[in-house]
Formats: structure tokens, sequence, C-alpha cells
């Protein structure tokens, strides 16, 4: 990517295969404060998303930084699987310094997802929304629209238009 992913240089992202790129460095890490800008609109036609930052059984990371979509799109995101997530989105989990703002998504489908809850297990489940799962920080100005199903046993389930478990200020999900 170039840019240093600081404020006033932030890493830029121009295609689904840049995107892809911070998908699979979040797949095994949590991801600093560092600042990104999307610059083009993006088509993740026929690819199967796995969320930046995700997080499976015991393995839990987390995005710390800033993601700026500059109102470009996103579109055709599908996320079709048996694993078991904790959180799925674009975004699996992000902590409290996280900022994800003017980001437009179209044609999102995220299906089959699964949680699957184990004697004695007292976690909030699956949270699953179109941009973040589990939201702990800032979705600002954001737009989804899109198809998203789960299964699972019991409660366990959150699933929202923007965001799956917490808050989202001037979004609009359809």
């Amino acid at each position: 990517l170039s840019g240093s992913g600081t404020e006033e240089n932030p890493y830029l992202i121009y295609n689904e295969d840049q995107l892809q790129n911070l998908s699979k460095t979040g797949a095994s890490n949590s991801i600093g404060n560092y600042y990104f800008s999307q610059m083009a609109d993006i088509d993740l036609i026929n690819i199967d998303w796995v969320p930046i930052c995700h997080n499976t059984g015991t393995k839990i990371y987390v995005f710390n930084g800033v993601y700026d979509g500059n109102g470009y799109l996103i579109k055709n995101m599908t996320i079709d699987t048996n694993e078991s997530y904790f959180s799925a989105g674009l975004f699996g989990t992000i902590n409290d310094t996280a900022v994800i703002k003017n980001v437009n998504m179209v044609d999102v489908n995220i299906s089959n997802i699964h949680y699957f809850m184990g004697a004695g297990d007292t976690s909030l489940g699956c949270t699953v929304g179109s941009i973040v799962g589990h939201n702990n920080g800032l979705i600002t100005n954001c737009y989804a629209e899109g198809i998203i199903t789960a299964n699972g046993s019991g409660e366990k389930i959150v699933i929202g238009g923007i965001v799956g478990c917490g808050n989202a200020i001037n979004c609009i999900s359809e």
C-alpha cells in the first residue's frame, strides 16, 4: 500500500487486492493505530470475503485504526461460510480507538454465519453487520444495503444492517 499509515499520509486503498491484503493482515493480527483511505469504488464480486480483524474460536483480533471510505462504494461483498464467527462484516471487531467513516456498501450478501454455543457459554455470541460485526469504536456517515442471514443455537446471534453490536451515527441501512 502506498502511504505511511499516518493521519497526514494514510495507507491508500484503490482496489479489491489491496482491501483483501488488509483482510489477510487482520486474519492473524490485530491492526494498530493506522489510517486507511479508500480512493476508488471497489467490487468484491466472486470473492469469499474474510472480515478484517474477525474473531473465531480462541483467536481475538481487533481493528484499532481509522478507515475512511471517502464516500466510495464497496459492492458485492459476500460472506458465505460454515465457519463459526464471533463477529462478521466488512470488519469483524473494532476497538474503542477505531473509526470507520464514509463507507458505502451495496449488494451485501452475508449468509450461513454460524455460532456454536458450547456448554456454559456466557459470551455475547455472534454479531453480524454489513460494515462491522462488533463495534466498540465509532462508525459514522455510512450506508449499507443487502441481505444478512445467520444460523446458530439459542439467542446468541445479533444482526444489524450497519453493525451487529454497538452504535452507529448518521448511518442508513436498507
